[in-house]
């Protein structure tokens, strides 16, 4: 993509720089083997250059990630019918079939999150449910991966609801259009109350997510 090309870019453009200064400092302690003194100095200069540049670098590339990334490896409630042919499972009986729905609610219910996410900045698409919302102002959202999801449909897994959350308030022209929202991410579990922002029941939804979100644009998907 162009912007993680410009990304690269800079960074080449960093490193050269400072390997260039890294270069004079090396050739400035020959010049001044006298001088210790000088020479930590500008050592340390260097490795502060270094450590401000890393830090630059890494806060303006926001990875891009999809839903399925949000979800453990391995997790799969589906698991307790797969092991089933589908005549096998046609012939089950209903208290069979009942027991095999209260493990997979179980497995949903449980829906754990990734951990190496907490602390990361990401980039991802979905669609935003308002939490907070006047109008076309909303300032803390669901994200949910498909259209209809807690209205239309019953609530994705806890792992697959994102609770954004914006320093400001943001104007969304068009409620129900997909969007990328751009920040950092935290392992947090929590439940919160969808339908106080003019929908007509309320609903108590699990978000294993909560975003610090920086960006909001509407969504392009890029070729």
């Amino acid at each position: 993509m162009a912007y993680l090309q410009r990304l690269k870019v800079k960074r080449d453009k960093l490193i050269k720089t400072l390997c260039e200064k890294s270069k004079d400092a090396r050739n400035m302690k020959k010049l001044k083997s006298n001088s210790a003194v000088s020479s930590k100095i500008i050592i340390l200069s260097v490795m502060a250059m270094l450590l401000c540049a890393s830090f630059t670098y890494a806060a303006d590339e926001a990875r891009e990630v999809e839903w399925d990334e949000l979800v453990p490896k391995g997790w799969n409630p589906n698991s307790v019918f797969d092991k089933y042919t589908d005549e096998e499972y046609t012939n089950l009986s209903d208290e069979e079939y009942l027991k095999l729905q209260i493990e997979a609610q179980a497995m949903l219910d449980e829906a754990p999150t990734v951990e190496a996410l907490d602390g990361e900045t990401v980039r991802i698409p979905g669609f935003i449910l308002p939490l907070e919302f006047d109008e076309t102002s909303i300032k803390e959202f669901l994200l949910v991966p498909y259209f209809g999801a807690c209205i239309h449909t019953p609530p994705p897994p806890a792992n697959q609801v994102i609770h954004g959350k914006l320093d400001s308030n943001f104007e969304i022209k068009k409620l129900f259009e997909p969007v990328w929202i751009t920040g950092k991410m935290k392992t947090l579990r929590a439940q919160q109350t969808l339908g106080e922002s003019g929908f007509s029941q309320s609903l108590d939804v699990e978000t294993g997510y909560t975003m610090e979100v920086e960006e909001v644009i509407p969504y392009v998907e890029e070729g």
